[in-house]
């Protein structure tokens, strides 16, 4: 498999199938059906974030990662980084995110504001609920700033509340007086989930520094293992077959591997490729995922 995925342009690169558990011969009777003309209907494509969160160790930068339980519907096994689907109330104006901040991080990263504030606020809300960290800041000048998120970080009930829907993050961070801070959120990936996927989505892979202050808490139930990695251990342990990877996931973990530092990572700014693999036959007539430009619209 070609390693190394550089610059801000879609690479053409492939993947065998076979590095998605139980999803090799749904890909071959997808592609089979597409061959004969009789292309199945698409899913639905939900808009998505996560979040490479990172720390420097002692052996270099680490990320923290979390291996989704065998039960998940969607992308069980895999290591991920925290994350999920963006939620209705993720859009709502709010205090703790101006229409200012939102248009500057959107004209950074190349992106409308609406869909901005939504990743934005989707991604930090999926951290909190998953690990109990909160990428915010105490809105009252010259507050101790390992107070970032104060009492707030790690709270199991607040972070129930979220995940159940009976409240919104912009409320939380509102009642709480903290407000999200976009620049500590840098955009390093988008991808889109192939075709042949019954579930889709539209993913926004963001990066931000562990906050000052702050440790993961208790993982969600949608994992049954987590842990800070380096990252050239995790690509190690699946060239084994001991841990599953999907492709974005792989690509983010071999550009941070050649990271020096969290900051240096953390350093790359402007807007990326949209990416949606395809299913093609190799030059055996296996399948693979070949990564393509995402169609407009996706």
């Amino acid at each position: 498999m070609e390693r190394g995925y550089p610059g801000p342009g879609v690479i053409e690169r492939d993947f065998p199938v076979d590095v998605l558990p139980d999803r090799g011969g749904q890909a071959r009777a997808w592609l089979d059906s597409a061959e004969r003309g009789e292309v199945p209907p698409a899913g639905p494509v939900r808009l998505a974030a996560t979040v490479m969160l990172l720390r420097d160790g002692p052996g270099g930068v680490e990320v923290f990662m979390m291996r989704r339980a065998a039960t998940m519907v969607f992308a069980a096994q895999m290591m991920v980084f925290p994350g999920g689907a963006v939620d209705p109330a993720d859009t709502d104006a709010c205090a703790a995110l101006p229409d200012e901040a939102v248009a500057a991080w959107a004209a950074r990263h190349g992106v409308d504001a609406t869909l901005a504030r939504a990743v934005l606020v989707a991604a930090v809300r999926e951290v909190y609920e998953e690990v109990g960290v909160l990428l915010a800041h105490p809105t009252t000048a010259g507050a101790d700033a390992a107070g970032r998120s104060g009492a707030w970080s790690g709270d199991a009930e607040t972070r129930t509340a979220l995940a159940s829907g009976a409240r919104s993050l912009p409320e939380v961070l509102d009642g709480a007086g903290l407000q999200l801070a976009p620049d500590d959120l840098v955009v390093r990936a988008h991808w889109v989930t192939p075709l042949f996927e019954r579930r889709r989505f539209d993913t926004w892979i963001l990066a931000a520094a562990l906050p000052p202050g702050q440790q993961v808490a208790d993982v969600s139930g949608e994992a049954d293992q987590s842990a800070w990695v380096r990252p050239q251990d995790v690509l190690d342990a699946m060239a084994s077959g001991t841990a599953y990877l999907l492709p974005p996931t792989m690509v983010c973990l071999e550009e941070l591997a050649s990271a020096g530092s969290a900051a240096a990572y953390l350093s790359g700014t402007g807007s990326v490729p949209c990416i949606m693999p395809v299913l093609v036959r190799g030059a055996a007539s296996e399948v693979i995922l070949r990564t393509a430009t995402c169609p407009e619209p996706v």
